[in-house]
């Protein structure tokens, strides 16, 4: 059987591993949006969509071993098995099968052609359902179904998604582009996205943070918790200087010289985004009470 610090890992693991492949699915369906890639991109953008969300989907299965082992001691698989059914009565349970779902239909609406318009709606629609789902899950359902925290919740996690997301998709795929010009029209937009994204990260993760603590912000000072926010939230400060010296670098011309140093900073923003959704499925996992 495995320990308890085991279990915490898997699970950090695997909703590390679907939030990266979440982020990397609205970030490639947001570069359609604020069509931060030319046209050309679209065949590699829905298909890194569709196997983002197979990626999701596949993570299901892992929570759903790791919460019932969590939740009842089962030390092998055949004493996990009988168990799926009283832990998917469960809302921490049930609530996987959706986003199981969700991922599945939006892979299929991403990998099998059909007209542009229709694919996009089709994603679109599915990644929604998605957001919605994962939002319901973890510290913000304690207040129940369809409270204020989950809405601020959803908030935050689009946002999140949107801003690393976008950053890493470009990281990968703005410096293929050969137009120095093109490059800096659609670096441009994806400073609009990201600061767009990031005006609502802070109020909505503000608004979390209080509510999570109940106010108390001093009782919570010496957990775990804190210190695990303490560490994203430096990471964050980070990624926020690389985004203002994107910024800069955009104000310049746009030169060969400016545009491989904004394919750089680019690079070590999609690192840092990397480090921050990992610490947010750890720290989504821990308890914010003393």
């Amino acid at each position: 059987m495995l320990s308890e610090g085991q279990l915490l890992a898997l699970h950090v693991l695997a909703n590390g591993v679907a939030d990266v492949a979440f982020s990397l699915s609205l970030g490639a369906l947001a570069a359609f949006t604020w069509k931060t890639l030319p046209a050309a991109y679209d065949r590699k953008l829905f298909l890194l969509i569709g196997l983002a969300a197979l990626l999701i989907a596949a993570a299901q299965p892992v929570q759903l071993v790791v919460l019932t082992a969590g939740m009842t001691g089962a030390a092998s698989v055949a004493e996990l098995t009988p168990q799926f059914r009283d832990v998917l009565s469960t809302h921490a349970g049930w609530i996987l099968l959706p986003q199981a779902l969700a991922a599945a239909l939006a892979a299929t609406a991403a990998l099998i052609p059909s007209p542009r318009r229709l694919r996009l709606t089709l994603v679109a629609v599915s990644l929604l359902a998605l957001s919605v789902f994962r939002s319901a899950s973890g510290h913000a359902a304690s207040d129940g179904n369809y409270s204020l925290r989950e809405l601020a919740q959803w908030i935050h996690l689009v946002a999140t998604a949107v801003w690393a997301g976008g950053v890493l998709v470009s990281a990968r795929l703005l410096a293929s582009l050969r137009d120095t010009r093109l490059q800096h029209a659609n670096g441009e937009r994806l400073s609009l996205q990201s600061t767009t994204a990031i005006v609502l990260i802070v109020l909505s993760g503000t608004w979390n943070t209080w509510v999570g603590v109940d106010g108390d912000i001093q009782g919570t000072l010496h957990t775990r918790w804190v210190l695990l926010l303490g560490i994203k939230l430096s990471f964050v400060l980070a990624a926020l200087a690389l985004g203002a010296t994107n910024r800069r670098t955009l104000q310049q011309q746009p030169t060969e010289q400016t545009m491989r140093r904004l394919s750089v900073t680019l690079r070590a923003e999609a690192a840092l985004m990397l480090v921050i959704l990992l610490l947010s499925a750890w720290l989504a996992s821990v308890s914010p009470a003393a």
